[in-house]
C-alpha cells in the first residue's frame, strides 16, 4: 500500500514537471515570436528609408528641404530661436538631427531619416491603439504586421474594400510629405511608452509614488515643445485622461481632486518652461512670438485661408473612422468611471502596481 502511494506521488511530480516545462517553453516561444515580430517591423521601417533614397531627389518647395534645413543648422552648432526658427517643433528637430547624424550627416541621410522616423512612429501608433483595443500584445503585434504588410504589397482586393480615409492613412505611414505629420504626432506614443516602462516598476513607498506622479506631469508639460501644434493638443488630451483617473479614484473627494489638478498644472508648466529655457538657451520670448504666429505663415505658402479650415462641427468629415474613434473614446470613459465599482484603499493597493496618486 505504501509502495503504491509512493508511485502515485512520483507520477504526480512527473506530470507537474512536464506541465511546468511545457509552460516555460511556451512562454519562451511567445517571447521569441514577439521579438521576431518587432525585428520584422523594424526592417519594414528600414525598407521605407532605403526606398526613399534610391534616388536622392527632391522638389524645391516640399518638406524634404524643410526637414534638412533645421537639422543641418542644429548639427552645425546653431541655437534654435536665436540663429534659426523651427516650424515643426523640438521633437522633429532633435530626433531628426540625431538620426541624420548617425546615418551620415548629409541631405541623403536626412531623406532616409524622415521616412524612417515616419514609419517607426506609424508602427508605434498602430501597435499602441491595437493593444488598447485588444489588450493582448501578441494580437496587437499581428494586427500591426498585417497593416504594414498590406501597405507595402497594396493588394487590389484590399485597396478596393478599405475606406478612402484609411487609404490616406496608409499613404501617410511611410511618407513625411510637406509637414512630417506623423513625426510631429509622436509625442503621445513616446509618453505612453515611457509610462508603460515606469508602470513595470513597483512603487510601494510614498516617495516613489510621488516621483511617478512628477514624471507624468513633467512629461506632459515637456511634450508641448515636441510639436508646435500637436504638443498643445497632446497636453490637453493627457490632462483629460489624468482628470478621469482622478475622478475614478476620488469620486466624492472634490478637494483632493482639485489638489492634484493644481499640483499637476504647476509641475507640468514648470517642466515646460525649464525645458524651453534649456533648449533655446534663454530665447523663450522668441519661441512664443514665432509659435503663436506660425499658423498665419501658412496662408501665403500653402494657399490656405480661413474658408479652408473646419471651424464648426458641421464642417468636419464624418467618416466611419471618425465615428469609430468617438465610440472608442466614450466607451473607455464609461468603462473607466461608470462601469467599474470604486476600489477600496486596501484593495487598490493590492491590485495596482503603479499607484501614482494614492498617498
Amino acid at each position: 500500500m505504501k509502495f503504491k502511494i509512493f508511485l502515485n506521488n512520483i507520477k504526480k511530480r512527473n506530470i507537474e514537471d512536464i506541465n511546468y516545462t511545457n509552460i516555460t517553453k511556451l512562454v519562451k516561444n511567445n517571447k521569441n515570436i514577439f521579438i521576431v515580430g518587432i525585428v520584422l517591423l523594424f526592417l519594414i521601417s528600414i525598407h521605407s528609408g532605403l526606398h526613399r533614397i534610391v534616388n536622392s531627389d527632391f522638389w524645391p518647395i516640399d518638406g524634404d528641404f524643410q526637414n534638412y534645413n533645421v537639422w543641418r543648422r542644429l548639427l552645425a552648432g546653431q541655437i534654435p530661436f536665436k540663429d534659426f526658427v523651427i516650424y515643426l517643433g523640438f521633437g522633429h528637430l532633435i530626433l531628426g538631427s540625431f538620426f541624420t547624424f548617425i546615418f551620415g550627416n548629409n541631405f541623403t541621410a536626412s531623406l532616409f531619416t524622415s521616412n524612417f522616423l515616419t514609419s517607426i512612429f506609424s508602427i508605434i501608433i498602430i501597435y499602441e491603439m491595437s493593444y488598447l483595443i485588444l489588450r493582448k500584445k501578441q494580437s496587437a503585434l499581428i494586427i500591426t504586421i498585417i497593416i504594414c504588410t498590406i501597405n507595402i504589397i497594396r493588394p487590389k482586393v484590399a485597396m478596393n474594400i478599405l475606406p478612402q480615409d484609411f487609404l490616406v492613412g496608409l499613404d501617410a505611414m511611410y511618407s513625411p510629405l510637406n509637414s512630417a505629420r506623423i513625426i510631429r504626432s509622436g509625442v503621445v506614443p513616446i509618453i505612453i511608452a515611457i509610462i508603460n516602462i515606469l508602470s513595470s516598476f513597483r512603487f510601494n513607498t510614498r516617495i516613489r509614488k510621488k516621483i511617478y506622479f512628477i514624471w507624468i506631469a513633467s512629461l506632459s508639460g515637456i511634450g508641448i515643445l515636441f510639436s508646435n501644434d500637436y504638443g498643445i493638443s497632446s497636453y490637453l488630451a493627457l490632462s483629460i485622461v489624468f482628470l478621469l483617473i482622478l475622478i475614478k479614484i476620488y469620486k466624492k473627494n472634490i478637494l483632493l481632486i482639485l489638489k492634484f489638478i493644481i499640483y499637476y498644472i504647476f509641475i507640468s508648466f514648470f517642466a515646460f518652461f525649464l525645458a524651453l529655457f534649456i533648449l533655446t538657451k534663454g530665447n523663450i520670448i522668441s519661441w512664443f512670438n514665432y509659435t503663436l504666429g506660425v499658423s498665419n505663415y501658412q496662408s501665403w505658402y500653402y494657399g490656405i485661408s480661413i474658408s479652408d479650415k473646419a471651424l464648426y462641427i458641421s464642417q468636419m468629415n464624418f467618416s466611419p473612422i471618425f465615428f469609430f474613434a468617438i465610440w472608442f473614446i466614450f466607451y473607455n470613459i464609461y468603462k473607466m468611471i461608470l462601469l467599474q465599482k470604486p476600489l477600496k484603499i486596501a484593495q487598490y493597493k493590492k491590485e495596482n502596481r503603479f499607484k501614482m496618486l494614492n498617498y
